[in-house]
């Protein structure tokens, strides 16, 4: 893997869909640009990753010790913005960045698994992230925003489907990715794919079963 053509960025490669946070910057301390910079760093990472999937193929994945290089610093950045409560009653934006943290820290986990230098499973991850969305799944809250978060929270409910989580979680995300795509007029999973594929994405051969939907 050509390690020389990823350097890990920051806020300049964000997610499209993350630009309209920026406007809270300043509002919410260290813990808000820190996890936004790990959001921009794991997008270029997927980009490289990507491109070098397309020159080397699936041989990408086999070097355990290159990608722990470039997983490893944004895990830890991650893991050290830990909240010590779930954001059950913070503010919209705590939730969002608590569920971005999630959803990173589940990305990297099961990128790590693909190269088996990760022996456990990301469901506590997947778990708490979905008890998170579930407990807004009604009202939308904070996620019906903007379009852009919908775009975000869509991607973290495919992102959680495709990470193996329990049976039970399963149920749940599988209702609530139906709804979204109800409420966004997203038919087949070309429609989700174009949509989510804004977000860090190296998963797209792997889907949820859209005859459960």
């Amino acid at each position: 893997m050509n390690m020389d053509a990823f350097v890990r960025p920051g806020l300049n490669t964000l997610p499209d869909p993350l630009f309209g946070l920026l406007k809270g910057y300043v509002l919410y301390g260290e813990r808000f640009p820190t996890i936004l910079t790990c959001m921009g760093a794991l997008n270029a990472l997927a980009t490289f990753l990507q491109i070098e999937q397309v020159a080397k193929g699936d041989a990408i994945w086999s070097d355990e010790e290159q990608m722990d290089l470039l997983l490893n610093p944004i895990a830890h950045d991650l893991l050290n913005q830990q909240q010590l409560k779930l954001p059950q009653s913070n503010t919209p934006f705590e939730i969002i960045l608590e569920s971005l943290r999630l959803g990173a820290i589940i990305w990297i986990i099961q990128a790590k698994r693909r190269c088996r230098s990760y022996p456990g499973t990301a469901q506590a991850y997947i778990k708490t992230l979905v008890r998170i969305i579930s407990d807004n799944a009604e009202d939308g809250t904070p996620w019906n925003c903007s379009a852009e978060l919908q775009v975000v929270r869509l991607w973290l409910l495919v992102l959680c489907s495709v990470s193996e989580p329990s049976a039970q979680d399963y149920s749940t995300l599988m209702r609530i990715i139906a709804s979204e795509m109800k409420e966004q007029n997203l038919v087949t999973w070309s429609q989700l794919f174009s949509s989510i594929q804004r977000m860090p994405w190296i998963y797209s051969r792997e889907v949820p079963d859209l005859s459960t939907l």
